[in-house]
């Protein structure tokens, strides 16, 4: 097992388009890597909880408070360890419902596409973390890509899927070239 973030592996699971089975891969990328002998943490950033019950936590979906939406909002409030459910192959970050009111929360809040990172920092105990990013262009896919830096893309041999996969390079390059900025910003 590691003993900091400098030896977990983060991976984010997205496409701008749905239905091209990113919530399938993670799940099973989580489980072949635990018959591997690696400790994952699977995180479902997806509002639609299609991970969290997936796996068989509908309840916690619906949980109150502490749960990831309140997370999000004040990372350094939150002990993460109360957000982590642990399941026979691999322990989860379960979404909740509320999660759909994050995106606008996000927008509004300062470093709003960092509060995964924040939430990330310290973190032990696992040799992977796979998060599962919602099919969209918002803060939360913003979130797991910054949060993770390395990016499986799930794809249908198909122009839609195609499209989407283009848009998301797309969302990455503004990103990097937003980070940049802001990083020269910062030291001037």
């Amino acid at each position: 097992m590691p003993d900091n973030t400098d030896n977990l592996s983060k991976l984010a699971v997205s496409n701008q388009k749905g239905g091209v089975g990113k919530t399938t891969d993670a799940i099973n990328i989580g489980g072949a890597l635990n018959d591997r002998g690696q400790d994952v943490l699977l995180w479902d950033c997806d509002p639609q909880g299609y991970l969290t019950m997936g796996v068989g936590f509908d309840d916690a979906y619906t949980a109150d408070e502490p749960n990831q939406y309140s997370a999000m909002l004040s990372p350094g409030s939150h002990s993460l360890g109360d957000l982590i459910l642990s399941h026979e192959e691999f322990d989860i970050v379960p979404a909740t419902i509320d999660m759909f009111q994050l995106e606008q929360e996000l927008v509004t809040s300062m470093k709003g596409r960092e509060k995964l990172s924040t939430l990330m920092e310290g973190l032990e105990g696992y040799d992977f973390v796979i998060v599962d990013a919602p099919p969209s262009l918002g803060h939360l896919t913003d979130n797991a890509l910054l949060a993770c830096q390395n990016l499986i893309i799930p794809a249908e041999a198909e122009d839609t899927s195609i499209r989407a996969i283009d848009i998301l390079f797309k969302q990455i390059e503004t990103l990097n070239r937003t980070l940049a900025w802001t990083s020269m910003k910062r030291q001037s």
